[in-house]
């Protein structure tokens, strides 16, 4: 779904516009506008809960709603402890209006402390919303910032919008975890906190471990029954992110990475044998990517380990400099304020590998999946970085594994929400699910990881173990690589960019590489 919000001090500065191609394109199933005095409210919606499309922005007796995100799990106002799921045939739009109208109508100090008790109450879920009153506008993400939410104040405007609307003006980040509440006259913001119970993830282990699960040689006890259960909890997040009103394919960003294809054979474990399954393989270049090799590699494994599902391997192959070129302006405009080379190269890959349209068998293939497995978050939780490795050896592993979890919003989540929508799909990220991500931080990092072994090994150690339970013997040994090398996306730009791969630099921007070759 997409949001856009246009506010001025004067309201003859606020002019009708149509809905923003960027906005259109994350939701193409519904688009509305609402005009309030100073104030244009813009939503689309991509449809995927509840068994009717609820329109947005979402009007009642207390404001005007724009919901962006999924609702997995939630708290009930009477009772803390008590878990809810949201049930198929509803809209997690009209939970958030419940919740808005259950804490407004409650005698809190004010509005801001209302909503954000409201939003507090979404104990597992990726979202970004905005909320607005006859004299307020609220607005925030999720704690992680799994959603895309920018904010612009220039010129006696300030806007909100899920992508930058315009390259001219200054776009920030908006910070996770927070509610934040601006004054539609004087454009002055206050924030409050929200503030979230840590609960122990439930487990119900369906896993027998008997001589079909027999303990690997110099695996410690600990660490195989921390694999186990984390195998339970991660499995349980996949599942959650399989739910959709339509019975359509869901999709998978697959590189034949150790992430992918854990949670590609999650998936086709759940999945219906009817329900397709398709997955994404990008390669830039002559086809020689690592990626490609991989994912064909793993793809065997999986169908030799799920027969009877319905897989599909999708090629995507972008072979011309002149495919990339032609939608180098539309990436610059998603990853906006990102601006640098590997953030370009990023956002390329992901951009043609979500897009889907590729072959199958030699033959083309047009995608039809609107949900995407991604596997954002696994390294940055399970030292699947080489600097881990390093931090680990000075004794301050679980500081850079903090550090990691507390910038991916920064770093990477934003941008990649914002180019994986751009194709009217939903991103879903099982490793940075809350019961997943309260389970990792409570566990030993000895269960997690093991540098004494080599990477590919010890890198991740507690994901491998699983995707060797899971018969994915390939995946379960291959060493990380970063989808810009892995897909050769960075050799085929730096390259055009900077004339060799020995000149490019992925903290330049792009306009640099560009001069430079000038």
């Amino acid at each position: 779904c997409g949001i856009n919000v246009v506010i001025s001090k004067c309201p003859s500065q606020v002019k009708f516009d149509i809905i923003p191609d960027v906005i259109r394109r994350r939701g193409p199933d519904s688009s509305s506008i609402h005009v309030q005095s100073n104030v244009i409210l813009t939503a689309t919606v991509l449809h995927l809960r509840g068994d009717r499309i609820v329109a947005q922005p979402q009007t009642f007796e207390h404001g005007a709603l724009c919901w962006n995100g999924e609702i997995y799990e939630y708290k009930s106002q009477e009772n803390s402890k008590e878990i809810h799921e949201v049930p198929l045939h509803r809209s997690d739009t009209d939970i958030v209006l419940q919740l808005l109208q259950e804490a407004l109508q409650q005698n809190h100090t004010s509005v801001l402390h209302a909503v954000t008790s409201a939003l507090s109450q979404i104990w597992n879920g990726e979202f970004s919303f905005c909320f607005l009153t006859e004299d307020s506008l609220y607005y925030g993400r999720d704690q992680h910032g799994r959603r895309s939410l920018l904010f612009s104040k220039s010129g006696g405007l300030c806007k909100l919008s899920s992508v930058a609307t315009s390259l001219d003006e200054s776009w920030t980040e908006l910070p996770p975890g927070r509610v934040f509440e601006l004054d539609l006259v004087d454009h002055s913001i206050r924030s409050r906190p929200l503030v979230f119970e840590n609960m122990r993830p439930k487990i119900e282990s369906s896993l027998q471990v008997g001589n079909a699960y027999l303990k690997p040689e110099g695996v410690s006890e600990s660490m195989w029954i921390a694999s186990i259960k984390f195998e339970e909890i991660l499995l349980q997040a996949v599942k959650a992110r399989l739910i959709c009103c339509r019975k359509e394919p869901i999709g998978c960003l697959f590189s034949g990475g150790l992430d992918s294809v854990v949670l590609a054979g999650m998936a086709a474990k759940l999945m219906p044998d009817d329900q397709v399954l398709e997955l994404y393989n990008v390669a830039f270049g002559e086809g020689n990517a690592a990626d490609r090799a991989a994912g064909i590699a793993c793809y065997e494994d999986l169908k030799a380990t799920f027969r009877g599902k319905d897989m599909r391997l999708v090629l995507v192959d972008v072979g011309e400099w002149k495919s990339i070129v032609d939608q180098e302006e539309r990436v610059q405009q998603l990853i906006f304020p990102k601006t640098s080379v590997m953030d370009l190269n990023i956002g390329t890959a992901l951009w043609f590998a979500s897009r889907g349209i590729g072959y199958v068998d030699g033959k083309m293939y047009e995608p039809k999946s609107k949900i995407l497995l991604v596997g954002m978050g696994a390294d940055e939780q399970l030292g699947g970085y080489g600097r881990h490795r390093r931090a680990h050896r000075d004794g301050k592993l679980r500081e850079e594994l903090d550090l990691d979890v507390n910038r991916i919003w920064e770093r990477n989540l934003g941008r990649d929400d914002r180019v994986l929508s751009d194709h009217g799909k939903e991103a879903r990220f099982p490793f940075l699910d809350t019961n997943v991500m309260q389970f990792l931080a409570g566990t030993s990092l000895d269960d997690i990881c093991d540098f004494s072994l080599e990477p590919g090994l010890g890198d991740k150690r507690i994901l491998r173990l699983i995707a060797n339970r899971m018969n994915l013997n390939t995946a379960s040994h291959l060493v990380k690589r970063a989808i810009q090398f892995g897909s050769r996306i960075a050799h085929v730009s730096d390259k055009k960019r900077f004339g060799s791969r020995r000149r490019a630099k992925g903290t330049s921007s792009y306009d640099q590489g560009l001069q430079q070759m000038k």
